[in-house]
C-alpha cells in the first residue's frame, strides 16, 4: 500500500488537482522496522513474536490531510 499512495501522490501533476508546493520526486525504496513482540531474547525460529512496519519517506509538501 505504501508504493500505491506515493505513486498517487507522483502521478498527480497529470491531473486536474494541483498540490501546493508539489516537485517532481523519485519514489525511493520500501524501508521497513522488525521488532520483537516479547522483551526477551531474539529467537528467529519465533516468527510470530515478530512485529513489522513498512514506510516509505515523501517530500515535505505531502501532509496527512
Amino acid at each position: 500500500m505504501p508504493y500505491s499512495v506515493a505513486y498517487t501522490i507522483k502521478m498527480s501533476k497529470k491531473g486536474e488537482h494541483k498540490i501546493p508546493g508539489y516537485f517532481d520526486f523519485v519514489v525511493p525504496p520500501l524501508e521497513g522496522l522488525w521488532w520483537m513482540k516479547c522483551d526477551s531474547k531474539i529467537d528467529y525460529s519465533h516468527k510470530e513474536n515478530f512485529s513489522w512496519i513498512s514506510m516509505i519517506r515523501l517530500p515535505d509538501f505531502v501532509t496527512p490531510k
